[in-house]
């Protein structure tokens, strides 16, 4: 045997299974072993025009790809090893089931696979019972609309999330699943969530303190209490939404293409992304994110998942304008307003709202989606949505940087001409040296 060719025995029984070489004996001395690990990041690329309308027929060329571990650094460019542009869900009635002999099946779809799938999340724990209403009512005339061909999945979430419907290109059962009673789907209370009478409630309490005369410290301690309520309140919701988002995206492992999560609820918690303009460094030591946030990014960027936070409460209405507030005072016949409690209400008010529509701004722009707030057209949002998710170009490069340390890549994609709108992912957590 020449050495070429005992060279090629040697190394076909190397690259067998390990389990197959326990199960005999190979005489001769060990065959050489090659191992290559090879780093590989996608991201998912939605291009928008003037319009706000998809953009196709984009080329590999057309695009640069940036990775930096710095704020201030200038991003290298990395060299793309795959592209691919993805066109849209078709847009087609399912075909009648193929007749088969006896004793016969098939798996074969009776609608043909999409590129992208989308994932329903109606989220009880963060969103008042009156605002879940509105939404499961408006799911449910989307749906009625909807013709076959996008593939959607329905989870709610509570105390813990849960499944309702798997994926399905039929409308109507998607339908059945929201109305079930069974399903969990329906309007619920929060263990968590505050409303704007417990708030209501709060400033009452400290009013009638102040107007009874209470000393400084019994009021300081009544207000540091019930701030400790209201961030204990946060920090569970913020824990029980991040876990589960790891589970669903555990979920969705399992399905190819791009995942659009269309997440509605009142309010959205704060994730410290560490890619925010804000941050002065995006290693390790200021990333200022907890290990929960750092798993479920990259949970998130593993499996491609693009979030479209949706506000459920529609257009935000100042609190002093609820009806049920409105109602008080008709019931108690106050008349005199108070006008310093008023003003700081409704600073309050604004503050709250700056920040929730940040938190989603953050979640969208960092997973690739976008976010709908102060429209009370949630359908035509989930629509717009499904719409865009379905349109995007997907790239794969392989980091210049090879080193492993935990640092946050801040990840950046350019067109060399056009000027259009980008939507991606704008960063992952690498790998440590462990």
């Amino acid at each position: 045997m020449s050495k070429r060719r005992r060279f090629s025995s040697l190394l076909l029984l190397a690259c067998l299974p390990y389990g197959y070489s326990q199960s005999g004996d190979v005489s001769g001395p060990p065959g050489p072993v090659f191992q290559s690990h090879v780093r590989l990041v996608l991201v998912d690329v939605v291009v928008t025009d003037q319009n706000n309308q998809p953009v196709t027929g984009l080329r590999k060329d057309d695009f640069q790809i940036f990775e930096r571990s710095k704020l201030l650094e200038q991003g290298k460019a990395q060299t793309i090893a795959s592209f691919e542009e993805h066109g849209g869900a078709p847009r087609v009635m399912p075909s009648e089931p193929q007749l088969l002999p006896p004793h016969f099946y098939t798996n074969e779809p009776l609608v043909p696979p999409a590129d992208s799938v989308n994932v329903l999340v109606l989220d009880a724990l963060n969103t008042s019972m009156g605002d879940l209403s509105n939404v499961h009512l408006q799911m449910v005339n989307y749906l009625k609309t909807l013709e076959p061909g996008p593939r959607l999945a329905i989870f709610t979430l509570s105390s813990r999330l849960s499944l309702v419907e798997g994926f399905t290109a039929d409308p109507r059962a998607l339908i059945a699943a929201l109305n079930s009673k069974r399903s969990g789907s329906g309007p619920q209370a929060s263990a968590t969530q505050r409303s704007a009478a417990e708030d209501n409630m709060d400033q009452q309490a400290l009013a009638a303190m102040k107007d009874n005369h209470a000393t400084a410290a019994a009021f300081q301690a009544l207000q540091q209490f019930q701030g400790e309520v209201q961030g204990t309140q946060a920090a569970s919701r913020v824990s029980i939404t991040l876990d589960a988002l790891q589970q669903l995206a555990r979920y969705l492992s399992g399905f190819p293409g791009r995942k659009n999560v269309i997440w509605f609820s009142g309010s959205f918690p704060l994730i410290d992304f560490p890619s925010g303009i804000e941050e002065k460094q995006l290693g390790t030591e200021d990333r200022g994110a907890g290990k929960d946030v750092e798993k479920t990014v990259n949970a998130l960027a593993s499996v491609q998942v693009a979030v479209y936070p949706v506000a459920a409460q529609g257009l935000d209405t100042d609190s002093l304008y609820e009806a049920s507030r409105v109602s008080a005072r008709a019931v108690t016949g106050v008349q005199s307003p108070d006008i310093e409690g008023e003003n700081q209400q409704l600073n309050r008010d604004m503050v709250t709202r700056y920040f929730d529509h940040k938190a989603m701004d953050d979640i969208a722009t960092n997973t690739g989606g976008q976010a709908f707030y102060n429209t009370n057209g949630l359908k035509e949002a989930v629509a717009e949505a499904v719409q865009k998710g379905s349109y995007y170009y997907r790239i794969s490069y392989s980091p210049t940087d090879k080193s492993a340390a935990g640092r946050y890549r801040r990840i950046d994609v350019k067109l060399r001409k056009a000027h259009y709108t980008l939507a991606y992912r704008h960063g992952y957590y690498e790998d440590d040296a462990d």
